[in-house]
């Protein structure tokens, strides 16, 4: 086998491995703007599908990472005008990708934010919800109690 047949094809692997990771985080770009509209319209049910759809390209993702952290000492290494090296193209796609899991992890960080506002919201409104009932059990104790033994006023 010719070595430097290898380094190509090594060079074309790690390009076709940063498309992509490219790729997939662009998905999972798409993904998180339709999640975004889930959380603020509180459908848990498409959230909890959407997040099905997201864990098997995180998945994907992760397998893809690893792939390039055993080599990333060597692509990091490789001079450019070495035979096989990644070529410019490579690089850009590397940091592109960098920058849109960086964008990723920051619009994550948003989502549960506004995942635990929400979820402050709903605990609040609840917590009123149950102080209302109590009020109201309270005051229907308080008519029942006062009311003539014939029991003239309906329980609601």
């Amino acid at each position: 086998m010719n070595l430097t047949a290898g380094r190509k094809d090594g060079a074309a692997t790690w390009v076709s491995l940063i498309k992509r990771r490219v790729d997939l985080l662009c998905e999972l770009h798409k993904l998180v703007d339709h999640q975004e509209r889930l959380i603020d319209a509180s459908q848990l049910d498409p959230l909890l599908e959407l997040l099905g759809a997201k864990q098997v390209l995180l998945n994907e993702l992760e397998a893809i990472e690893r792939e390039l952290a055993a080599h990333r000492q060597q692509l990091e290494k490789s001079p450019a005008s070495q035979a096989g090296s990644p070529s410019g193209d490579f690089w850009q796609l590397w940091e592109e990708g960098r920058v849109l899991a960086k964008k990723l992890l920051e619009r994550e960080a948003a989502c549960e934010a506004r995942m635990l506002a929400r979820k402050a919201e709903v605990a609040a409104a609840l917590r009123e919800l149950g102080t209302a009932v109590q009020a109201h059990q309270a005051y229907q104790a308080a008519i029942r109690a006062s009311a003539p033994s014939g029991n003239l006023v309906s329980e609601a």
